[in-house]
C-alpha cells in the first residue's frame, strides 16, 4: 500500500519532482484517484488485473507444470511466466507460492490413485508384505530392500544376481509409473528411501504405495544397468584379448602364410606356361611348381 511507503522516500521523491512541500498520502489508497491511477497505469503497461481469469490461467498453467515437475520452485516460475504471456498483472507471492502448491499435490494425488488401481490387490498385498516386521525380527524386508550389494565388478557379480532376483518377488511392471516423467519417478523413489519401515506406514495408503513402487522400480532398473556393464566389461575384455591372440596367431605363422601364397603363385604361373599342353604335361607342371619353393 502507498500509505506503507516510509516519509523518508516520499520526501526524497517530492525533491525529485520539485515540489514545495511532500504530500500527505494518508488517505490516498482508499481513494477514486488511486483507482484512476491504477488504471491508467495498467493502460500504460498493457496489463490486465488479476482476476478470476487469471486464477484459472495460473492454476492450469502450473498444474500442467507439476505433470513433469517436482521442484516447486520451477512449478512457480512456469505460473509467473504464462501471467506475464497472458499480461495479467501479478498477484502476492503468497497467492502464487499456494496455488503452486495446491497444483502439485492435486497432480500427485493423480498419480497415487492411478498407481495405486493398477497394482491391485496382489501389488498391495506386496507391498504390504514387505513393510511388514515378523514376529521373532526387529527389521522389515523394507529396510533390507535399501542394502547396497556393492560395486558392479565380476567378482560381486553374484550379489548382483541375487539381489535382483529377490527384488523381482516384490516388484510389478506397472504402465502409470513408466509413463512418469523420470525427475517425477526418481523424486519419489529418493523420499522412499529415506523413509524407515514406521515413517512409510504412517503415509496416506495411495502415495505408501506409489512411493514402495517407484523405489522398487529403480533398484530393479539399477541392478539390470549394474548387470549390463559388468556383461560389456567383460566383453570388452574378451574382445580385446581376442584380438591379441589373433594378432600372435598371425604373427607366429607368418612365414607358412607367404610359403603358401608363394607356391600358389608358381601353381598359377605354371598353369599360364603350360596352357596349350596335354593334360599330363599340364598337371607335372604344376607338381614341378609346388614343389619348388617361393
Amino acid at each position: 500500500m502507498v500509505s506503507d511507503v516510509p516519509e523518508r522516500i516520499v520526501a526524497h521523491l517530492a525533491r525529485q519532482l520539485n515540489l514545495r512541500k511532500s504530500p500527505s498520502l494518508a488517505e490516498y489508497d482508499d481513494s477514486g484517484t488511486r483507482r484512476r491511477h491504477v488504471a491508467s497505469i495498467r493502460e500504460f503497461l498493457q496489463v490486465k488485473a488479476f482476476d478470476e481469469t487469471a486464477r484459472k490461467a495460473l492454476l492450469d498453467a502450473t498444474r500442467e507444470a507439476a505433470l513433469t515437475k517436482e521442484d516447486l520452485a520451477d512449478i512457480i516460475n512456469v505460473g509467473i511466466e504464462e501471467l506475464v504471456r497472458l499480461r495479467f498483472e501479478l498477484p502476492a507471492f503468497s497467492t502464487i507460492h499456494r496455488t503452486a502448491q495446491y497444483a502439485k499435490t492435486q497432480v500427485n494425488k493423480q498419480i497415487y490413485g492411478q498407481v495405486t488401481a493398477e497394482l491391485g490387490s496382489r501389488g498391495r498385498e506386496l507391498i504390504n508384505a514387505l513393510l511388514k516386521v515378523h514376529p521373532g525380527k526387529i527389521r522389515s524386508e523394507w529396510d533390507s530392500l535399501k542394502n547396497e550389494p556393492g560395486k558392479p565388478t565380476v567378482k560381486n557379480i553374484g550379489k548382483l544376481v541375487n539381489q535382483l532376483e529377490w527384488l523381482k518377488k516384490w516388484y510389478l511392471d506397472l504402465t502409470a509409473l513408466g509413463n512418469l516423467p523420470d525427475v517425477k519417478l526418481r523424486h519419489f523413489a529418493a523420499e522412499a528411501k529415506s523413509l524407515d519401515t514406521a515413517r512409510m506406514q504412517e503415509l496416506e495408503e495411495t502415495k505408501r504405495f506409489t512411493l514402495a513402487s517407484a523405489l522398487l522400480k529403480m533398484l530393479v532398473s539399477r541392478r539390470l544397468d549394474d548387470l549390463a556393464e559388468v556383461l560389456i566389461r567383460r566383453i570388452q575384455k574378451i574382445h580385446t584379448k581376442g584380438k591379441e591372440a589373433l594378432a600372435e596367431h598371425r604373427a607366429k605363422h607368418q612365414a607358412e602364410t607367404d610359403a603358401l601364397i608363394g607356391k600358389l603363385h608358381n601353381i598359377l604361373v605354371a598353369l599360364r606356361d603350360s596352357d596349350g599342353s596335354r593334360a599330363r604335361q599340364r598337371l607335372e607342371a604344376v607338381e614341378n611348381a609346388a614343389r619348388r619353393r617361393h
